[in-house]
């Protein structure tokens, strides 16, 4: 099914809102980026624009990226991944939906039992969104790995991924992630990027 392979790939963008974990403040760096991370686990309601590349070791494509969360509901458009035409993830009240351009269709009561049901395989279902604005996963172990000059994070490690934050981009008074680059730890063939065009907040 056509549909799997980027079902694997966007159903980690799902998540729930949790208390940060405390952070190592050994340093100015880590210290200044505590009170940033704070105020981004506030923000629930948001949309982006952007693209993505997804590369495994057998298969690979791009698609354009649109995401609107307004608190633990959300709606993430892809378009054009690899010539089939536009896919949607959409929360309900009871599961979670991914629809098609084609009309098809599939569902299922958490966005992890649809990913083991459709591939079989595990993957960090609750990392994506949080990664996205340069933080990590809450109440999970992490690992911060480097800072850039300007004293961001520049790499962490959470839940067997390898994150980069390369490039930041001024949102309102907060500055948000614009590139990142990931992969698995435990196999660097699966390399997710993403270039994110435009942030709105409306709650911060």
């Amino acid at each position: 099914m056509r549909l799997s392979f980027f079902l694997l790939i966007f159903i980690s963008l799902l998540a729930s809102c949790a208390a940060p974990l405390n952070v190592h403040q050994n340093s100015t760096a880590s210290s200044q980026w505590l009170k940033q991370t704070n105020r981004l686990y506030q923000l629930n309601d948001w949309s982006l624009s952007g693209r993505v590349a997804i590369q495994t070791a057998d298969n690979g494509g791009q698609a354009d990226l649109i995401w609107r969360q307004a608190g633990n509901d959300f709606t993430i458009q892809l378009n054009g991944p690899l010539g089939s035409g536009a896919l949607e993830l959409t929360s309900l009240s009871d599961g979670v939906l991914l629809s098609s351009s084609s009309g098809e269709q599939l569902m299922a009561a958490s966005a992890e039992s649809l990913l083991q049901q459709i591939q079989g395989w595990q993957f960090p279902v609750s990392g994506l969104r949080y990664w996205l604005m340069g933080v990590p996963v809450p109440d999970k172990p992490y690992r911060l790995i480097s800072w850039l000059d300007n004293g961001r994070l520049h790499v962490m490690q959470q839940d067997g991924w390898h994150i980069e934050f390369r490039q930041y981009q001024p949102v309102g008074n907060k500055m948000l992630p614009r590139k990142i680059f990931m992969h698995r730890l435990d196999d660097k063939d699966v390399d997710v990027r993403v270039v994110i065009r435009q942030w709105e907040i409306k709650n911060g």
